[in-house]
């Protein structure tokens, strides 16, 4: 894994999407690779990866429904935080964007991001 080669594809997308920060995590929420605007904390994010991962495989335990491919969060400031789920060469990571309003269009930008992180892990 080239983390020089992450952090350049996290920085692309969030500038590709102009999102407030791009994250990738493991799937307990400890941070690997982060590109945010300078005001906001990366590990903060990260943090909330794990606590939103956590509670949804419990909810999805407890319902016993198949487990979530992608958990959204929204602020009081109207941002979007998505998390999708997804396995890179066997190791399960979380990618995360932080969304300024609802109505940004993302997920072709995600697909294209696990697409490239997925490839890295290859190497």
């Amino acid at each position: 894994m080239n983390s020089t080669e992450i952090s350049r594809i996290l920085v692309d997308a969030k500038e590709k999407g102009k999102f407030l920060a791009s994250v990738l995590t493991d799937r307990e929420g400890f941070p690997i690779a982060s590109a945010s605007n300078t005001q906001l904390n990366s590990e903060i994010h990260a943090a909330l990866v794990g606590i939103i991962q956590r509670v949804t495989n419990r909810a999805t335990e407890q319902l016993g429904i198949s487990a979530a491919t992608e958990f959204s969060l929204s602020d009081a400031n109207g941002n979007l935080f998505i998390c999708r789920p997804f396995s890179a060469n066997g190791i399960d990571l979380v990618l995360a964007f932080l969304i300024p309003g609802k109505d940004t269009a993302y997920r072709r930008v995600m697909a294209q991001t696990i697409t490239a992180i997925q490839k890295v892990f290859e190497i």
